[in-house]
Parts: structure tokens; sequence; C-alpha cells
């Protein structure tokens, strides 16, 4: 099985307290701010269990997700079973990988959240990342994405840190162990996390490696432009402010050309 099935398993627990709700606000206001057209449709890139999903669909979006694990998209489709049938028909899950899935259908807009593009460690994912979002898109459509943002992580070098979560079931303890890989401009992120059964006692334990790139404006600008995407805006994440060298999280958005 691989980290991202095995992930699928606790991931709602680890992230219940992310604010889906208020991040598809924002992503909402980048849209109005850079495209005044109605639109309708949206694609997901590594779209999870769905939590900006079924939020978009509340906004009235026609949404397709996508992502690697089966298993997430399985919970994402679980998921679909709780909400009203207007709000199921406007979602579609699929299992795909960003760099190569090719839709029927041309997108308005593209959203890729949770820094799916930091995922993307070499210039080649990154490329055909970006060649298979603009495939996806209409002419003048978006792409809105966030990252890893270099000179923000190279401030302030990632920390070792503990998260301990429960609900009714399980307790989920996680170590975090981070590397910085200089030369590749990456980190690798190690995960050593307990899941306890609380009513058997049970535990099982999980080792995962997400190495994570961090990207530079200048780089991604570049990548975008020769994927036939214009660069609209480079923003701090979740606001419309510049990003500094304290940014570690930003938010692009781009246009198809």
């Amino acid at each position: 099985m691989s980290q991202f099935d095995l992930y699928a398993a606790y991931y709602d627990l680890l992230y219940q307290d992310k604010d889906y709700a208020t991040e598809v606000d924002y992503i909402e206001r980048l849209i109005k701010k850079h495209n005044g057209k109605e639109q309708s449709t949206i694609l997901e890139l590594g779209s999870g269990t769905g939590g900006h999903a079924f939020h978009l669909a509340e906004h009235n979006w026609q949404v397709t997700g996508i992502d690697l694990s089966p298993k997430m998209v399985d919970s994402a489709n679980k998921h679909k079973d709780s909400v009203s049938e207007v709000i199921k028909k406007r979602l579609n899950f699929e299992t795909g990988d960003a760099r190569t899935y090719r839709s029927n259908i041309k997108f308005d807009v593209i959203v890729s959240l949770f820094h799916v593009m930091s995922y993307q460690v070499s210039n080649e994912d990154l490329i055909s990342a970006f060649t298979a979002t603009r495939s996806n898109l209409i002419k003048d459509g978006l792409f809105i994405f966030d990252f890893w943002y270099g000179p923000g992580v190279l401030t302030d070098r990632p920390k070792n840190v503990n998260k301990v979560v429960e609900n009714d079931k399980i307790i989920v303890d996680r170590k975090t162990q981070s590397l910085m890989m200089i030369n590749e401009n990456c980190v690798d992120v190690g995960f050593d996390i307990e899941i306890k059964a609380k009513k058997s006692g049970d535990k099982h334990k999980v080792t995962e490696h997400h190495m994570m790139r961090y990207w530079f404006l200048p780089e991604l600008q570049h990548h975008l432009s020769n994927a036939g995407i214009k660069l609209l805006g480079a923003y701090q994440w979740m606001t419309l402010d510049p990003m500094t060298d304290d940014t570690w999280y930003g938010c692009m958005v781009g246009q198809a050309v």
C-alpha cells in the first residue's frame, strides 16, 4: 500500500481543524479578482477526501476531483452519501495523476491545493503537471495553486514537531522530522505515526517520507509561461499581499493563453 493510501485512513482526523470553507471563499475571491466572466466547472488536482470539493459544490460549482490515492477517492465518494442529491450531482471524484490527467472536457478553473505542486519534486514533474493543466483549461481559464515558497522555507527552516489527535475510535500520534536537501531545493519530511485503537488497545505504526520541493517565483513563472499559462498574480496564501522572505506558503494565479 502506498503512503497516500495509508494516509487516507487517518487524513481527516489529522486535518479536522483545517478550515476548508474559508479556503474556498479565498479561492472564489481570487477567481472574481482575476476573471469577471461567469464560470461553472472546476477541476481540483489532489482533491484528497473532498474537503474543498464539497464546499465548492455548495457554491454551485460543478466539481471534478482527482487524486493519486484510490482510498482517498473512495473516501470522498463515501462522503457523497451524506449530502443532498443536488450537491451529489455536482461532484465527481476519480483516481488520477496531476502530471498525466486528461479530461474529455475543458474546465473554467483548475485548482491545486494543499501544496500538491510541491510534491512535484523534479522540473520534469512540474512541467508535466503544468502542461496537463493547460490541456484541461479553456482559453482564458484560471489556474490557482499553492506551494512551499523558497525564501520563506530558507528563512524559517522546518522544525521537528509532534501532533496528537483523537476521535471516539483511535488516537493518532505523529512525530515529524524534516531534513533539508539544499542542493535539490527539497525537504524530506519524515513521519513516524502510531495509531492506537481505543477499544482494543491495538497499535499500528506507520513510517512515511514525503519529499517536498520549495519553489521560487521566477522558475514557476518560467514553467507556467512555457506551458501556455500567463501569470496574473502571486500572493501570500490566504491574502492578496505579495510574498516576502518570511512567506512559507505562496499562492499563484495563472491564465490559459
